[in-house]
C-alpha cells in the first residue's frame, strides 16, 4: 500500500502523476509489484488505485528535474520542492529519497508482466 495526499488522488488517476519520493530507510517497493493507492493506509474504502511498480532509484531531493517535477504533478521543481517541505519540513535538499515510477492498472489486476514499448518500460495485466 502506497499512501499519499488527498489532493494526489486526481493526478494519480487521470494518469498525471506517476512518480513518487519517499524517505525510507529500505525500499517497501519492487519493479513489478502492486500497491493500493489510498489515502488512509487504516481505512480500506480509502483505496483508490491499483498501482504498478516500473522502476525504483534514489536521488538527492534536490537532483529533481523538470521533467520529473512534472511526473510527481507539479508544473516546476520549486513547485515540487514547496509541496515537499508540507510533508517532509525537516528534509534538506541534499537528503536521499527512494523514487518510485508507476503506472495505474485496472483494479482487479491480481499480476503484471513488464514489457519494454519503444526503449520505456511499461505494466500490462494479465
Amino acid at each position: 500500500m502506497l499512501q499519499f495526499r488527498a489532493c494526489h488522488r486526481s493526478p494519480i488517476l487521470r494518469g498525471a502523476k506517476t512518480q513518487t519520493r519517499r524517505i525510507w530507510d529500505a525500499w517497501r517497493v519492487n519493479v513489478g509489484s502492486l500497491h493500493w493507492a489510498t489515502t488512509d493506509r487504516y481505512r480500506p474504502e480509502s483505496r483508490f488505485a491499483r498501482l504498478c511498480i516500473l522502476e525504483r532509484w534514489e536521488e538527492k531531493l534536490g537532483d529533481i528535474t523538470v521533467t520529473d517535477a512534472n511526473a510527481e504533478g507539479y508544473t516546476s521543481q520549486a513547485g515540487y520542492h514547496k509541496a515537499l517541505l508540507d510533508i517532509y519540513p525537516e528534509a534538506p535538499l541534499n537528503t536521499v529519497v527512494k523514487c518510485v515510477r508507476f503506472v495505474r492498472v485496472p483494479d482487479k489486476t491480481k499480476e503484471v508482466r513488464l514489457t519494454v514499448v519503444n526503449g520505456e518500460l511499461r505494466g500490462s495485466d494479465e
